[in-house]
């Protein structure tokens, strides 16, 4: 059985959740302490203490409304942003560098990291046109890792090319070199 992942969105939400029940149960207990004290009271104290009691739950679900909204709020301003940096991760891992990265206007963490996404974007958008390019010259190229004892780390077709047509013993034709 795979778990849900838990997200940024649902941890803030869930601390807004908390805080909210905290609130709600404090008010719950001030309403439970203010009708005990309205029990042996004169009718008017009662009624001043029930008008109390309704003004401070009006004003605990007032808070509790505005609390959920700004954690809504919150998480939305903060996931959206990441799930899209995600997105085109992924489509620049595929190759696909044609969209530029959004957010990059704004002025917190998650416009920095949009900002250094976009300027990755257009080095691989770089790189891989120039792969293009060299993969199409007709002369032959080649790369070698002089850390590696000179191992071929790229080779274009024509470079290919011209080593199959090394690789072949001289005068016979390729079928008849095994």
């Amino acid at each position: 059985m795979r778990l849900a992942r838990v997200t940024i969105g649902m941890r803030l939400m869930a601390s807004v959740g908390l805080a909210v029940l905290l609130l709600a149960g404090l008010a719950g207990g001030m309403v439970l302490q203010l009708d005990q004290a309205a029990a042996g009271a004169a009718p008017e104290t009662r009624a001043a203490i029930a008008e109390a009691s309704r003004t401070l739950l009006l004003v605990v679900g007032a808070i509790t409304l505005v609390q959920l909204l700004g954690g809504w709020l919150a998480a939305r301003a903060i996931v959206y942003p990441l799930r899209e940096m995600v997105g085109a991760v992924n489509r620049i891992a595929r190759g696909d560098t044609s969209r530029p990265v959004d957010f990059g206007t704004r002025q917190d963490e998650i416009g920095t990291m949009a900002q250094g996404l976009e300027a990755l974007r257009q080095v691989a958008n770089d790189a891989f046109a120039q792969g293009q390019m060299l993969g199409q010259l007709p002369n032959p190229v080649m790369v070698a890792d002089p850390a590696e004892n000179f191992r071929v780390t790229y080779m274009n077709q024509a470079g290919e090319s011209l080593f199959a047509a090394m690789a072949q013993p001289a005068g016979l034709p390729p079928e008849v070199q095994s």
